[in-house]
């Protein structure tokens, strides 16, 4: 039994380095960050996706390994190449993101490893692929696999402007969201979903529509959820961040390996998420900053 699997994009990330004048080579993909972080914890993790049969594939397949991945669920595309994620800082250090989009973005019905969705507890997944209709039908039907196996459903849309507009983005949204138990959102993801602007109308609002826990990041201050029993802000800590590329991810798989323990504990489990997200930025690269699982439990603040 896998603790959890994880569909969608996996990439590569080029981010330009401005001490080296260069561009850094990382492994990324919303997914796939999070199956790598509770891979690093030592979690039974499983991934579906695709990568091109090129030098990027191969790194990317490494990464995997690295990891503690199952990649039974990773397809090798003749076709197309892996797909590349070019991220730059502009002069606020902010990210800025150009897309090469290729065997990710073709990932096909055939291409999916049911097997791994059926033997798992989570299934994870985003909202990358759903920027056509080719991608829309691959995610639906694995959801509705997951769903018929009793997985619970994980989901963590990412808008990115360059991709899709406002509009599309809701409408792919809408077609999933009220088959998901766990929702984790952005502020500006949340305000496009929801149409709303303040963070406690957009979480209650965002409640009407999952089963079960809404997640609402703050950057460095926490982040604030809704769920069955309880809801609240949960502090984060400010930091000096070298590159935030990632860091939502480290905390959404912080927050779903705290989600699997037996004494689970949803204010416990954003705080220590919010921990371990804080802990990456200080670090380049999303996968790179992953903390160390042995000395996050050491912190308590």
């Amino acid at each position: 039994m896998y603790d959890l699997v994880a569909f969608g994009e996996i990439l590569i990330d080029l981010s330009f380095d401005k001490e080296e004048n260069r561009y850094l080579q990382n492994p990324g993909g919303a997914p796939f960050n999070v199956a790598c972080v509770l891979g690093k914890y030592g979690r039974n993790v499983g991934f579906i996706g695709k990568v091109g049969i090129d030098e990027y594939g191969k790194f990317l397949k490494e990464e995997m390994d690295k990891n503690f991945i199952n990649g039974n669920g990773l397809v090798f595309d003749d076709k197309y190449k892996t797909t590349l994620a070019i991220v730059s800082f502009n002069e606020n250090n902010d990210r800025e993101f150009e897309f090469i989009r290729g065997a990710d973005n073709n990932l096909n019905i055939k291409d999916v490893n049911f097997d791994l969705i059926k033997n798992s507890r989570i299934f994870h997944f985003g909202t990358l692929l759903m920027t056509d209709d080719k991608g829309i039908s691959v995610t639906k039907y694995a959801l509705e696999q997951a769903k018929k196996n009793g997985c619970i459903i994980s989901f963590d849309p990412n808008y990115r402007s360059f991709l899709w507009s406002e509009e599309d983005f809701k409408k792919a949204v809408d077609l999933v969201i009220q088959d998901v138990n766990i929702l984790k959102v952005s502020l500006e993801e949340g305000m496009i979903i929801s149409g709303l602007d303040n963070v406690i109308d957009i979480a209650n609002n965002l409640f009407e529509k999952v089963k079960d826990v809404v997640i609402i990041t703050l950057a460095d201050e926490g982040a604030y959820y809704k769920a069955k029993e309880s809801f609240g802000y949960i502090k984060g800590k400010k930091q000096k961040a070298v590159d935030t590329t990632g860091a939502g991810d480290i905390f959404f798989g912080t927050f779903l390996n705290e989600y699997l323990k037996e004494e689970y504990n949803i204010s416990a489990a954003i705080k220590k998420a919010n921990i371990a997200g804080g802990l990456s930025v200080l670090k380049k690269g999303a996968i790179p900053s992953i903390p160390n699982i042995y000395e996050l439990e050491k912190i308590d603040d």
